[in-house]
């Protein structure tokens, strides 16, 4: 928690397991679940990415954003990268291109000025 409230933005990655998150990837989302009651990562740039062997990732991907956006974070669409081993040359190409608009619009989150909120509640 100290490192993601320290940071300027976070990025959830995560490998295709069974059509979900990992193990540890999911141990961690449940023990950080209290945040989602009091969302406190505003201002902060959050994207995922889902790496896979075949097909499924695209769901997972739209599971991890949800969950930034929950937690208070600006979301940039992610991206579900299929790599398959051994990797061609025009594999190589296609995987580096489908990741530079999720790679540019994180960067754009993490420059948007910081804005301080206060809540006042009673």
């Amino acid at each position: 928690m100290e490192k993601m409230n320290n940071s300027d933005g976070v990025i959830f990655a995560t490998p295709n397991y069974s059509f979900q998150v990992t193990a540890l990837m999911k141990n961690f989302l449940d023990r950080i679940a209290f945040v989602l009651h009091r969302p406190q990562f505003f201002g902060k740039a959050f994207t995922a990415i889902v790496t896979q062997g075949i097909f499924g990732g695209a769901s997972i991907e739209k599971y991890l954003e949800t969950m930034g956006g929950n937690l208070g974070f600006q979301v940039a669409k992610g991206c579900c990268l299929t790599t398959l081993e051994p990797e061609t040359e025009l594999q190589k190409k296609k995987t580096t291109q489908k990741s530079k608009k999720p790679q540019r619009d994180f960067i754009r989150n993490l420059c948007v000025p910081r804005r301080q909120v206060l809540l006042f509640s009673g």
